[in-house]
Order: structure tokens, then C-alpha cells, then sequence
């Protein structure tokens, strides 16, 4: 039996978000009414996407292929909307074989975990995946991938999913002796069939390579650098000048010591912000009194701070420092205040806490922001203590929350 996840539609709705301008039909090519009445009959496209389709790929007069090709996609459980979508990406594999072709590579991709919608994203981004050798082409270059995602089949699907990977065999062959040498300063020969059968994107991979080494030269661990490409794809395929920039700005700007845990999330942060606008969040931290010790501070133990606009940091500030009189000393090391809805929670718990002060009714020191840290349960079971001297509270909190 085969591993095979939940499947959901790739597309909501109808082919309608497809575009519907057709692509020109070169030469004097002109369609084929069968095959386009066919494409719109059996599939629903439309006249245009159908011509659309016909111009892209050779399509034999009889049917019963195409319809061994459908039904091989039905049998692995896909959907007529990921089909359709398949058809869409890839018109030439309706001309695929389908037990010599088909169902092998489907099996492969289906013991690999793949769902539904997973191929059809696979296919949309590698229009030629299922023409290339199972043994020859896929087989191997799954098992790279595997080795840079760290070995885990998890890793392998989201590498999968998130890399243009595939190319055809004019373009891989010429492009074999570039990426063997990138995949021997990645220490991922370990194999001589490696060098044969790579079709990576060259600069894709000559990128990932040389970012594979300044993470290396800054100390990062192997087991980070895997999770980086796993779930930051596009992160690793910078451009290493842009980078190592980044590397440093982190180190030298933000004061994240390679050294330390959250140096490849402030890594994370600053990747896909220009060093302008991070400037212009830390002004905003200093317009309301924190030094550059303080903004350094919070910025170690909560990068992601700066995530948020420079007008949530001040409305944040305002409310935390202006109306709670909190201090940047006593901030910087409470980070988390950085992460909690103003509307939700910070203020709606202000006013209870304002309440039982007035009433005297919290003997020992309780600090609000130890209140605001709670989980919701651990807060409306800390209210209910006080239910015998202050009736409905626990309702009177619920209320403010749901009106804010």
C-alpha cells in the first residue's frame, strides 16, 4: 500500500482563474477543432485555453490514450480539478505512456508522500517532470535533495515543493561538470552517479552553495543550515554578495552574535527588508527614549519585533510606556510584549487589573505584565479567585474583549 496524503483542490472554484489570454499559435499552426472540442468537452476549458493548450504540445487524433492517462491520475487519487490543472501546466503529458511512463513516477512521488495538490504545484513549477528517466533523472536527484533537506522524507517534500528542480536533457547535460564541482564543495558527492545525473539550476545552485559556506564560516550549525533550506527556499537562493550583507548587518547592526540562538532568526528578519526601513523601526524605539544598549537588548531576545510596522511598534510603546509607565530597561528584557494583541488582551486585562487595585483586592505584588503573559485559561481561572468579591468578572473581562 502506498502513503498517500489528503487531497484538496489546487484551485478554488472554476478554471476561471487561469488567464484566459491565449498563448500564439507560432507559424501557420492552426488548431486541431478535435482535440480543442475535446479539451473543452472533457475538461471544461475554455475555447481559448484549449487553443491555448493545442499550441503547446503535439496531440495524436485518437483519444483513448488521453483518457488512460486521465484515469491513471484517478487511480492515484487525483481530483478532475488537479487533473484539469495538470493539463493546464503540462499538455504534453497526455502523449505520456501511461504504465511505462505514468504510473511508475507516480508511485515514486506517491511512497514520497506527495498529495494531489502537491503534484499539481509540482508539475506547474516542472512542466517537463514527468518526461524525464524515472531511474536516470528523478530517482537521483530526489536522493540529493534528500541529502541537502538532512535526510528526512518531511524535509525532502518541502524541498520538493518549493525548488524549480527539473530540467530538460539539452539543458542538464550541458550543465554537468558546473554542478558536480558545486556539489563537491557541498560535500554531496559521495557518489560518482551524482556527477551524471544532477539537474539542478545552475545558478540556483552555485547560490545555495556559496550561502552553504558563509553560514558554515559564521559558525551556523549543519542541522540549521537543513531547516534554512527546507523552509526558507527562496532565503538560500539570494545572490551571496546580498547575502553575506545580510550576515553582517545582523552581527554588526542588529548585535546578534553568530554565537548566539537567535542569530539565524534575526538572519530571517533582516533577509527580506532593506537596511532603511529596520533603521527607521529603531528610530522609532529611540524616539521614545531606548538607547542603542536597550534596542540591541530586545532585539537579541525578540528579532521578530521587528516584523511589525513602524506604526504598531509606536502604538505598542505608547500604550506599554506612556499609559502603563513601563521603562525600556524593564521592557527590553520582557520582549514578549511585542507580541500581544493591544486590543485583544493588553487592554481588556489593564481594566480588570485597574479594577481589583481600586477594590484592594491583590495583596501580593501581581506585576500586570505577568498577568498579560498568562494563556487565556490560566487568566479566567486566576479571575475566578476574586468571583466571591467581585460578581461576573470572568463575564465582565469576556465582554471587553469581544467588544474591543
Amino acid at each position: 500500500m502506498f502513503r498517500f496524503s489528503g487531497l484538496f483542490q489546487f484551485w478554488s472554484g472554476g478554471f476561471h482563474q487561469y488567464s484566459t489570454a491565449a498563448i500564439a499559435i507560432s507559424g501557420n499552426r492552426k488548431p486541431n477543432n478535435f482535440i480543442v472540442d475535446y479539451l473543452m468537452n472533457s475538461f471544461l476549458f475554455s475555447k481559448q485555453d484549449a487553443i491555448s493548450i493545442f499550441s503547446r504540445g503535439k496531440f495524436p487524433h485518437p483519444t483513448a490514450n488521453y483518457e488512460l492517462v486521465v484515469n491513471t491520475f484517478k487511480i492515484y487519487g487525483l481530483n478532475n480539478t488537479q487533473i484539469k490543472d495538470i493539463i493546464f501546466y503540462a499538455p504534453k503529458i497526455l502523449t505520456c505512456k501511461p504504465h511505462k511512463t505514468l504510473h511508475p513516477k507516480l508511485r515514486v512521488f506517491q511512497e514520497l508522500g506527495l498529495s494531489g495538490s502537491d503534484l499539481v504545484s509540482l508539475v506547474k513549477y516542472n512542466p517537463e517532470i514527468f518526461r524525464c528517466g524515472l531511474h536516470t533523472q528523478i530517482i537521483p536527484v530526489l536522493d540529493l535533495l534528500k541529502k541537502l533537506g538532512g535526510g528526512s522524507d518531511e524535509n525532502l517534500i518541502q524541498v520538493v515543493k518549493n525548488f524549480r528542480w527539473m530540467y530538460t536533457a539539452k539543458s542538464w547535460i550541458k550543465r554537468l561538470s558546473t554542478n558536480a564541482s558545486m556539489l563537491e564543495n557541498l560535500g554531496l558527492l559521495n557518489e560518482s552517479k551524482y556527477i551524471h545525473f544532477v539537474l539542478f539550476n545552475t545558478d540556483k545552485l552555485t547560490r545555495i552553495s556559496e550561502n552553504v559556506t558563509l553560514l558554515r564560516r559564521y559558525g551556523v550549525s549543519d542541522v540549521k543550515i537543513s531547516k534554512l533550506l527546507v523552509q526558507h527556499t527562496k532565503y538560500m537562493q539570494k545572490e551571496p554578495e546580498v547575502f553575506e550583507k545580510k550576515l553582517e548587518y545582523v552581527e554588526h547592526n542588529l548585535g546578534i552574535s553568530r554565537h548566539e540562538p537567535m542569530f539565524v532568526h534575526g538572519l530571517l528578519v533582516v533577509m527580506y527588508r532593506g537596511d532603511s526601513e529596520i533603521e527607521k523601526k529603531k528610530e522609532v524605539f529611540r524616539s521614545f527614549g531606548w538607547s542603542d544598549y536597550e534596542i540591541a537588548s530586545l532585539i537579541r531576545s525578540q528579532p521578530y519585533c521587528f516584523t511589525k510596522s513602524e506604526d504598531t511598534i509606536k502604538d505598542k510603546l505608547n500604550v506599554f510606556m506612556k499609559e502603563l509607565g513601563y521603562t525600556p530597561s524593564f521592557l527590553m528584557g520582557r520582549s514578549c510584549f511585542m507580541t500581544l494583541s493591544l486590543e485583544k488582551r493588553v487592554k481588556p486585562r489593564y481594566e480588570i487589573y485597574k479594577i481589583l487595585k481600586e477594590k484592594e483586592l491583590l495583596h501580593e505584588p501581581v506585576l500586570l505584565i505577568t498577568l498579560l503573559q498568562y494563556a487565556e485559561p490560566q487568566f479566567l481561572g486566576f479571575l475566578k479567585s476574586f468571583e466571591n468579591h467581585v460578581p461576573n468578572l470572568c463575564e465582565t473581562y469576556m465582554n471587553r474583549v469581544k467588544t474591543k
